[in-house]
């Protein structure tokens, strides 16, 4: 009681050589593994000084970790939303934490765009929208809610600039795989290296800066919007493109999902992959909400009995049951259903039961 911790857990093969990253020549036993990582050398944290513990799929340990557990982390920008919505409060409560689940504001947008306004600013011959553009980036309060217009200036300027950035290099088949994770680490990478190689055009005859990739992205970001969202900035709400879809395995044969209604949606939503309500999508595909919570939960460690839940799909995946995605409302209105625990609430709050006998 009074303690906290976290602990990695689960087998972490050793190799007794190689990069763990690449595929290893299997005729030879140079590579093979030579036991597993004990448990007391896996990561933890425990009773940390800051008080509170937090975790957003991110690297979990430092440069000077002495084994290899993996390198597919999320960048930090998450937990560090997290963090810093927890620090605010000096003892955070269930409402606190209804909040910081819901919570669409990003340390991502935070860390780009001051640099991103700045560059545009020096621009002296932007048409009518591309001026609007700008006024929404620079009096942007960084909250990609659904209604808001510099949410989707934004989240198109990021995949033009990075496309911009690897295509010529890469060409298109290659481009369209390489996957979300990989673009946001370089995009991450590109912005705080502008020399890099990468920024210029190997297609043209002149020799681009950081400053004209970035110009050149954002007129084509406003291009795109004119093109697929209308001439009036005021109609490029991000919610009118980003949006959640809740489908059934069989909806995609059309005449069941006309019938039996299979498929929910579309509902118009906020977020993105770096928020800390993630609403997810493809970088190949957008902007439909590919990933995100499946569900919320909220423990009260003093007393479970003051905890909650949602889940948007409902708790029955029968389409003709009243449970089938009957909390999708809840869920997008960051509403909550309480989460019995004492056994007598749990058989008091029942709706049906299930015997099952060996008889």
């Amino acid at each position: 009681e009074g303690n906290i911790g976290i602990q990695t857990a689960g087998a972490v093969p050793l190799r007794k050589a190689g990069n763990p990253i690449f595929l290893m020549p299997g005729d030879t036993d140079e590579y093979d593994w030579k036991g597993m990582l004990p448990f007391a050398e896996l990561p933890y944290s425990y009773n940390p000084p800051e008080g509170f513990l937090a975790s957003a799929n991110n690297r979990t340990i430092g440069d000077d970790y002495p084994h290899y557990i993996g390198h597919w982390f999320d960048m930090p920008f998450r937990v560090d939303r997290i963090s810093e919505m927890i620090k605010e409060k000096e003892k955070p409560g269930v409402e606190d934490y209804k909040m910081m689940m819901n919570d669409f504001k990003s340390k991502l947008v935070e860390s780009y765009l001051a640099d991103l306004v700045e560059m545009l600013s020096w621009v002296d011959d932007f048409g009518s929208n591309e001026k609007r553009a700008y006024e929404l980036l620079a009096n942007w309060d960084m909250v990609l809610t659904a209604e808001s217009c510099a949410a989707t200036v934004f989240e198109q300027f990021y995949r033009t600039f990075i496309r911009n950035i690897l295509v010529d290099e890469m060409g298109e088949e290659l481009y369209r795989q390489f996957g979300g994770g990989l673009i946001r680490n370089m995009f991450d990478y590109i912005w705080r290296n502008p020399a890099s190689s990468w920024v210029n055009n190997i297609h043209t005859e002149e020799e681009e800066c950081f400053d004209d990739i970035v110009i050149q992205s954002f007129r084509e970001t406003v291009q795109w919007l004119e093109e697929n969202m209308g001439q009036s900035p005021d109609d490029w709400q991000w919610g009118k493109i980003h949006q959640l879809n809740i489908n059934h395995p069989m909806g995609s044969v059309k005449i069941l999902d006309r019938i039996f209604g299979l498929n929910k949606g579309p509902f118009p939503v906020g977020g993105s992959f770096h928020t800390v309500n993630p609403k997810a999508y493809s970088f190949h595909n957008p902007y439909a909400v590919v990933h995100g919570a499946s569900q919320r939960h909220i423990y009260d460690m003093s007393d479970f009995s003051n905890s909650y839940v949602v889940i948007p799909t409902g708790i029955s995946g029968i389409p003709a049951s009243k449970y089938y995605v009957n909390q999708i409302e809840m869920f997008l209105n960051n509403e909550y259903k309480k989460d019995l625990w004492l056994k007598q609430d749990v058989i008091a709050g029942a709706r049906y039961h299930a015997v099952f006998s060996s008889q």
